[in-house]
């Protein structure tokens, strides 16, 4: 089909050192190695094609990015550990927005094929995985290649994107590898996840929202929320997740419309303008959310 379109190298590293080896050993265009295959489900048409002519990184043998481990406070996931063992294994452990942002990402099939490292990674594409993990405090471990050695990094997982949810980490740890994931184990008294659209077919319609709190007979004692637009990144601010906290709940039609105004204008002012259709899913989940967390709060 391509006359022109040669068959791609493929390394095959058995370790992060010798995956690190081949990165800084590489003598062509460091953009051009890509690994695993999260990015290219989420592509039409990627490869083959003349223009993506690509070499590959094949991570799955390198054991470590496999590994599963917990104590009390936190789980270890490995980077190659896929979205659908998290699901299972996670299930009565971890928070329920990250159980259902997978479950909503695809149908378990692909699931299975999908890893939380690539989840993260996706140049261009933010899933709402990854933006729940960014709202759940989620640390992630990289691996920087040096000459004859590598490093060992642990930050924050809101440091592999911009403020505006892009992914960064190529800018910012040129050749990085997230090899490691440490969610914590932690309970909320309210949580909150809604998406419509499909993020892989209609990007420029999906949205999702994600909310996490604590809640006292006061009200609100700590919120987050991250909303997220898959072709654009995510949005995620103290200011908004403040103006929810002052919510006196049960919050009425007047206070929820302050509300959906504050972060149509913020998002207005971060990300630009979004389509019609996002505006109107968004403005439906936060209607959604406010109306569950006066139901949680009268429960009290």
């Amino acid at each position: 089909m391509y006359t022109e379109l040669r068959s791609p190298n493929v390394h095959e590293p058995k370790t992060v050192g010798e995956y690190s080896d081949t990165v800084i050993n590489y003598k062509g265009n460091i953009n051009s190695l890509w690994a695993g295959g999260t990015f290219i489900m989420s592509r039409k048409d990627f490869y083959p094609s003349p223009t993506t002519n690509v070499e590959i990184i094949n991570l799955k043998d390198i054991e470590e990015l496999y590994r599963l481990q917990r104590n009390d406070r936190y789980a270890e996931i490995g980077s190659m550990v896929s979205l659908n063992d998290i699901a299972q294994l996670g299930k009565n452990i971890f928070p329920k927005t990250i159980i259902s942002a997978i479950e909503h990402t695809a149908c378990r099939m692909l699931r299975e094929r999908i890893s939380i490292g690539g989840t993260l990674c996706t140049q261009g594409f933010t899933s709402s995985v990854a933006s729940v993990l960014v709202l759940l405090d989620t640390a992630v471990e990289l691996i920087i290649p040096k000459r004859r050695n590598y490093a060992r990094k642990w930050l924050h997982a809101s440091r592999l994107y911009d403020k505006n949810g892009r992914l960064t980490l190529n800018t910012n740890y040129k050749n990085a590898l997230v090899s490691k994931l440490r969610i914590a184990i932690q309970n909320f008294d309210f949580e909150y996840f809604n998406t419509s659209g499909d993020p892989m077919l209609e990007p420029e319609a999906s949205v999702s929202l994600a909310t996490v709190a604590k809640l006292d007979q006061n009200g609100i004692a700590n919120a987050r929320i991250i909303i997220t637009f898959p072709s654009r990144g995510f949005v995620y601010n103290r200011d908004i997740d403040n103006m929810l906290g002052s919510l006196q709940l049960p919050a009425d039609d007047i206070r929820c419309k302050e509300v959906e105004k504050f972060i149509l204008a913020f998002i207005r002012d971060n990300i630009g303008k979004i389509t019609p259709i996002q505006e109107a899913r968004l403005k439906g989940m936060m209607n959604d959310m406010i109306m569950t967390l006066n139901q949680h709060i009268l429960t009290l």
